[in-house]
């Protein structure tokens, strides 16, 4: 359902329901791997890839030896870059409280080393691939651009050591939708105990973008650059998903520190019109701090 109205949106592509998608398949020796799924918005792209022909053993993780993406012809050109995260699909995970489960509901298993069990293959012991990408500049957009996507031998991976099974090079050119899905909304609210006044935020299904201006002096130390975080909204009918971030940057426009931003990608699929808050963190281990953004 979530899939069919990204579609009708044009922010998802279903590859298998367009003609002559069998030509995208890229097969060597026995392994076919083929796009599937396309979402993409303005600062985040997911790709889903079916690997048909390779089996890595019951609870044994698949891996790819690399895999990396860029955008556009040229993989060493300054607007090529995008940051990348990939990952074989294990069946598992998060609920509204941020607890793992198989993504049927029901809880997970483990086995006789104390390991979660995870479910890798389907019911056709075919594999799933995820390949997320964003921009790896906070003003860049991934609209319309072409993904190029390189994946090098296949085995498999257990406690961070990647054993062999078979070489091989899987290469896709992807492109990416150029209808942007975001839904902008003017705030102008301070956060409590802070130099920050949200000024904006801008809501995809899939992601969010946070603007702040600063009013004030900001404590930067290590790694901590002092921006209030995002967790996760409050929906209008009560509804709170507060572990909904799932990666992303922030930082400051520049060396002023006058405005801020925050970017981050959702564990999973939202309606932006169906959200009344956004819970933030100022510090960590404070608690969250919810503000409003639709009045």
């Amino acid at each position: 359902e979530q899939q069919q109205v990204l579609s009708e949106k044009g922010i998802a592509t279903v590859l298998t329901e367009k003609a002559g998608f069998e030509e995208l398949a890229v097969t060597v020796d026995k392994v076919t791997i083929t796009p599937m799924t396309v979402i993409t918005d303005d600062k985040f792209a997911h790709i889903s890839f079916c690997v048909e022909g390779f089996s890595a053993g019951e609870n044994i993780e698949p891996c790819f030896e690399s895999a990396d993406a860029y955008l556009g012809d040229n993989p060493n050109a300054e607007d090529a870059c995008v940051n990348m995260g990939a990952r074989f699909y294990n069946g598992i995970v998060t609920d509204e409280n941020g607890k793992l489960i198989y993504d049927d509901g029901t809880p997970l298993e483990i086995n006789e080393e104390g390991d979660f069990i995870s479910h890798y293959s389907d019911e056709n012991g075919n594999l799933e691939y995820v390949v997320s990408v964003s921009v790896a500049d906070y003003a860049d957009s991934l609209l319309g651009k072409t993904l190029h996507v390189n994946l090098k031998n296949i085995g498999t991976v257990y406690k961070a050591e990647y054993t062999n099974v078979m070489d091989g090079n899987w290469n896709f050119e992807i492109d990416l939708s150029d209808v942007s899905s975001a839904t902008y909304c003017h705030v102008d609210k301070t956060i409590d105990d802070t130099v920050f006044i949200l000024d904006s935020v801008e809501l995809s299904p899939i992601s969010i973008k946070m603007n702040y201006f600063v009013n004030g002096e900001v404590n930067i130390y290590e790694d901590e650059n002092d921006i209030p975080d995002f967790c996760g909204v409050v929906l209008k009918d009560g509804t709170k998903l507060p572990y909904l971030g799932n990666g992303g940057m922030s930082g400051y426009e520049d060396e002023t520190r006058t405005r801020a931003y925050v970017l981050s990608a959702f564990d999973r699929v939202i309606q932006p019109n169906e959200v009344a808050s956004v819970l933030l963190r100022t510090k960590e281990g404070m608690d969250m701090v919810e503000v409003s953004i639709n009045e």
